[in-house]
């Protein structure tokens, strides 16, 4: 009770756990590329498992995989960089802290270009093997009718759709 007690009231009057401070062998470049790839893998690993073209039913392996994956990016990035995956994060405990290191740039600008490269790397180039082609959608069958294939049916049906009625 007494560790909780000191932890909340260090948080409030200003030693705020979990400031973030690159490792004194990291440079500000090296901490920056360091956080960028630990945020491009959580960007990715989200942006894979809301993709509905994937097939996923609601369940709990979407926030499992990526708990798992927040848990292992700060497993590594802590040790070195702090893990500053979240600008908000970052900024919340040096307000708090009142502690500005020289290289913050890294805890905005690694994040910054990872969800940009994230987005464009998933859209142009992982996203395509679950869209697709437009031919290979409606197959017609022998009488000259179009028909939906299976699949986009049991998605299409489970949003209630008037589509699928």
């Amino acid at each position: 009770k007494q560790w909780y007690q000191r932890r909340v009231r260090g948080a409030v009057l200003g030693n705020c756990p979990g400031a973030v401070k690159l490792d004194g062998e990291v440079s500000g470049v090296q901490g920056l590329f360091i956080e960028m790839f630990g945020t491009l893998f959580l960007v990715l690993t989200v942006l894979a498992n809301v993709n509905e073209r994937r097939g996923h039913t609601n369940g709990f392996q979407q926030p499992l995989s990526i708990g798992i994956t927040i848990f292992t990016i700060h497993m590594f990035l802590v040790p070195t960089t702090g893990c500053g995956i979240n600008p908000a994060r970052s900024l919340v405990t040096a307000l708090v802290n009142w502690d500005f290191p020289d290289n913050f740039y890294v805890y905005f600008l690694g994040p910054l270009m990872a969800s940009v490269i994230g987005g464009l790397l998933y859209e142009f180039l992982f996203r395509i093997h679950y869209d697709p082609p437009h031919q290979k959608r409606h197959s017609h069958s022998e009488d000259g009718t179009t028909e939906e294939p299976a699949q986009h049916r049991v998605v299409c049906c489970e949003k209630r759709t008037s589509f699928c009625m």
